[in-house]
Formats: structure tokens, C-alpha cells, sequence
């Protein structure tokens, strides 16, 4: 391939945003999705929505405890948004246990799936996460 056309294919990926504040888990996350997306990582809370303005993911893997703004307060704005953006899939990875109810509240405020770190293999995250990048917008 000559090189127009590599950066072309490249171009075709998708994108996934990544908010993940620890930057040695969000290199690990990034790895695993690198192999099918093109990543890029937010670490502050409070620029998360305008790095989804700028890059407009497929798909956002969201982790909830954020400095300067949490990832609830981010999906809550994000799905009340009323233009395509407020459509993306967010697929939650948190440190947080998560019981029935903490996963109601996530799925109540638009949630696609939730996922604790420590109890998620990478890989099939990286699966699940194409699977929502090729259905597109808010599909549950």
C-alpha cells in the first residue's frame, strides 16, 4: 500500500474516547482498543464533553470517579444534549462496586453497559465496544 492509502484505512477507523483519569490503566484500556479503534484519551473530567465535540467518537468508555467532574454529572450532560453527539454509547468502567442498584442509576441516566475494572477482561471490553461503534447512537 502506498502511503496515502494507509493513512486513508486509518482515517476510516473509528474513534473511541477513553476518559479514564489513571494514565497507566488508560494506556492498558488504550492497547486493547487500539487493535480495532483509533483511541484518544481524556483524563479531566470537565473537558471530557468538549473532546467528544472535537473528535465525535463512536464510542465513549467512561470512568465515573473524575477530577474536576464525575462521569454520572458527564452522561447526564451528554444524553441531554439533543443533537447526534447526545446519541453516542457509553459504556461505564469504574473501581466502583457495583451493586443492582448503582447499575439501575447508570442505565437510568443512559448508560449502555457498566463494567467493574477489576472484574473485566480487556479484550472481550474491546469486543463489546465494536459491537456498539458498528450499531451506532443509543441503543441499549
Amino acid at each position: 500500500m502506498t502511503r496515502s492509502l494507509m493513512e486513508m484505512k486509518k482515517n476510516e477507523r473509528k474513534t473511541v474516547l477513553l476518559v479514564e483519569d489513571d494514565p497507566i490503566l488508560g494506556d492498558i484500556i488504550s492497547r486493547f482498543m487500539q487493535k480495532k479503534f483509533e483511541v484518544v484519551i481524556e483524563q479531566d473530567g470537565a473537558k471530557a464533553l468538549a473532546t467528544c465535540e472535537s473528535v465525535k467518537p463512536a464510542v465513549i468508555v467512561l470512568d465515573i470517579v473524575l477530577p474536576n467532574k464525575n462521569g454520572k454529572d458527564i452522561l447526564t450532560d451528554l444524553r441531554l444534549r439533543g443533537d447526534d453527539l447526545g446519541q453516542t454509547p457509553v459504556v461505564i468502567l469504574t473501581n466502583l462496586s457495583l451493586d443492582t442498584s448503582d447499575r439501575d442509576e447508570f442505565f437510568r441516566l443512559g448508560a449502555n453497559r457498566c463494567y467493574v475494572k477489576s472484574q473485566v477482561e480487556f479484550n472481550k471490553l474491546a469486543d463489546e465496544v465494536a459491537a456498539y461503534a458498528s450499531v451506532g447512537k443509543f441503543a441499549v
